[in-house]
């Protein structure tokens, strides 16, 4: 994806942060843009207050590579971590959730995962950066799908569980 098509998403982005700094009370990620006054360069994204963006690929991983870039991830500090927003060039929210670290890498606490049309697709917990407890899934009309429950093992804990590999004794 071209990075000029996430101009106008980083320009949402910087209308909502002002929006934020002006301590208006509505929730300015899921205002419609009125108008924007475009930034000339989007390769050095901007920090509000501790707010940082990153631009990721389709795997929401960090991408540098302007050719791979799919998203913008917003990552603001919280009392309970940081709040982290993947958004789409078309401005709907992909992907929202709580991690543990600064730049939103280890999900820690509810997530939800979000289609291109923003319908709800999946929200579950997340334990240290593991899925944990019952997840609940909907399909592309919305409705609830069979839930999925995962029991807060990584992936050798499931090996293990599932009598793949063994524990080593050293």
């Amino acid at each position: 994806m071209n990075l000029q098509h996430l101009l106008p998403a980083t320009a949402f982005l910087l209308v909502a942060q002002t929006t934020l700094a002006q301590g208006r009370s509505s929730d300015p990620i899921t205002e419609p843009l009125a108008h924007v006054d475009m930034p000339k360069s989007a390769a050095a994204l901007p920090v509000f207050g501790g707010t940082r963006i990153d631009m990721v690929n389709a795997r929401y991983e960090p991408c540098y590579d302007m050719g791979e870039v799919s998203y913008l991830r917003v990552i603001t500090p919280t009392l309970d971590g940081y709040s982290v927003r993947v958004i789409g060039v078309d401005g709907h929210i992909r992907v929202q959730g709580i991690a543990s670290d600064a730049f939103g890498l280890v999900p820690h606490g509810l997530y939800r995962y979000y289609d291109s049309t923003g319908a709800l697709r999946s929200e579950g917990a997340y334990l240290n950066g593991v899925k944990t407890g019952t997840w609940h899934r909907y399909d592309d009309l919305g409705l609830a799908m069979t839930d999925k429950e995962y029991d807060g093992l990584d992936w050798e804990g499931q090996q293990v569980k599932l009598g793949l590999t063994s524990v080593s004794r050293n």
